[in-house]
């Protein structure tokens, strides 16, 4: 088995935003999951040869995370191994704590500032926990002047743990709060994203 750069287990890596196919197909693999990025014509024209399943899975979305659980679960034909997790996924969704509508920038990266939008799945966590998530941008994860993202004005800002700390000019900004988060837990489209969600709504209440 081999994973991406982004992965968390200590498997041998074959992938960033794009595949390093020579090492990919060393493994002498039977399935590939893939990220859009990661789909280039000439890779699955590769795997159609050597008869290599593929799936191509977009994680943008909130909603897309139980359905790709499922994709996959019918991908490896364990379906029903699959459903469970998803099913809870989101049992736990609807179930979140509703907090004030805090207006709140999730800051992935400080230089330069990059946010996620309130169109990721990132943002639409957040908006379902009733957070106002922006800057407002089409984008999932724009990449943001400073005085933007200060423009904006938010009282909450998020950031993950491999970030490092908040900046001065950000800090400078008027009555914000700021809270970090686990990298892991929250910049990773996974399964237990609803409990990262939780226990930050449950921060908040508190």
């Amino acid at each position: 088995m081999g994973v991406s750069d982004f992965c968390l287990p200590d498997l041998p890596r074959v992938a960033g935003l794009r595949v390093r196919w020579e090492s990919a197909w060393a493994l002498h693999p039977t399935h590939l999951l893939l990220l859009p990025t990661q789909a280039e014509a000439s890779g699955l024209a590769s795997a159609r040869r050597l008869g290599v399943k593929a799936l191509v899975l977009d994680f943008s979305r909130l909603a897309n995370i139980p359905s790709n659980a499922r994709r996959i679960g019918a991908f490896l034909e364990h379906p029903a191994e699959a459903e469970r997790p998803a099913r809870a996924f989101e049992e736990a969704l609807g179930s979140l704590p509703r907090v004030a509508p805090v207006r709140t920038a999730y800051v992935l990266w400080w230089s330069p500032p990059v946010t996620a939008g309130p169109s990721s799945f990132i943002g639409e966590g957040l908006a379902r926990l009733g957070l106002e998530v922006g800057p407002p941008s089409a984008m999932e994860f724009p990449t943001l002047a400073a005085e933007a993202l200060l423009d904006w004005k938010p009282a909450l800002v998020l950031y993950p743990s491999d970030a490092g700390p908040p900046p001065a000019w950000m800090r400078a900004g008027p009555g914000i709060r700021f809270m970090e988060v686990p990298a892991d837990r929250w910049n990773r489209p996974s399964l237990d994203f609803p409990d990262a969600l939780r226990h930050l709504g449950d921060a908040l209440l508190h």
